[in-house]
């Protein structure tokens, strides 16, 4: 799993099931929370002593933090809290942000950017490198050809990439400098998730393409939907969003039954814009609401 099941659970029904809209086929339907947000093989590397590594480093990791976090933090918001009241701790914003952090770099989105800049770099590297040490042995001709056609070379730069320590911790400390603001959904309105739940967008323009808003810039905001009910929103202390709700750590209420919800309707859409495949949600009736708007 690319999403978590612990994750995916917080918008499943009863029974377990999830909905689903495919981008690919256009279709809305309902299946097991461990049938989507997965790939087959996704992070296997079959050259490792332990081809599971990448898997065990998020299963005993980053995921029981998220399945004790997340549960903790939805439990605790209801109707009866009032604007503005502290929902999450200084402790549980950094856990989030490196929650956060963690499933932007394990996602689908980010190994298909990672890929064109390896499929980018790979040529210059190795010109680099002719022209260091010389004319390539035959030997070595071989493994530059492994490099640019095995795949497991690629899928190992992949993992030191999404499990370096350093790169980890500094984006976490650099989003933990955002105010983190909770909204709450009020009545029949559902937020929605998908494939590539941590979500980047220009408050500007609204235009939320991966990986093209860095994180350092005013007018990103960071979005990560919770469950249905509950979304978290980053935003810089020095925005104009900021300046009118001060509110870190705190909770906004809507109410979906008489408030304008132009925020949660657009939240949605961009959400389900830059998924890779697939946008989720509680039941198919939420998502053909959206659809045919």
């Amino acid at each position: 799993h690319h999403v978590p099941q612990v994750y995916l659970r917080n918008f499943a029904s009863a029974d377990d099931t999830i909905a689903v809209w495919d981008k690919k086929s256009k279709k809305v339907f309902s299946t097991g929370v461990n049938a989507v947000g997965a790939e087959r093989d996704f992070y296997t590397l079959d050259k490792l002593d332990d081809p599971y590594l990448w898997e065990h480093m998020y299963s005993t990791g980053i995921e029981p933090l998220m399945s004790k976090v997340i549960p903790s933090v939805i439990s605790r918001v209801n109707i009866l809290l009032q604007n503005g009241t502290t929902v999450i701790s200084a402790t549980e914003k950094a856990q989030l942000a490196l929650i956060m952090v963690i499933q932007m770099l394990r996602g689908k989105q980010c190994r298909e950017y990672e890929r064109k800049i390896y499929q980018n770099e790979l040529p210059n590297i190795v010109e680099q490198a002719r022209q260091i040490l010389g004319e390539f042995t035959e030997q070595e001709k071989e493994l530059v050809k492994a490099f640019s056609e095995d795949e497991f070379y690629f899928k190992r730069s992949a993992m030191d990439a999404a499990l370096n320590q350093e790169r980890i911790t500094r984006y976490a400390k650099v989003l933990c400098t955002r105010a983190f603001v909770l909204f709450y959904l009020c009545g029949k309105f559902e937020f929605l998730t998908s494939d590539s739940p941590v979500m980047f967008f220009n408050i500007k323009t609204g235009d939320s393409t991966p990986f093209a808003h860095g994180l350092l810039r005013l007018d990103t905001y960071v979005c990560y939907p919770l469950s249905p009910k509950l979304l978290l929103c980053a935003v810089h202390p020095s925005s104009t969003f900021y300046a009118l709700i001060k509110s870190d750590c705190r909770l906004i209420k809507l109410n979906s039954d008489s408030d304008n919800l132009d925020l949660a309707e657009a939240m949605n859409r961009m959400q389900a814009s830059q998924s890779y495949r697939q946008t989720y949600a509680k039941s198919e009736d939420t998502l053909r609401r959206f659809i045919l708007k």
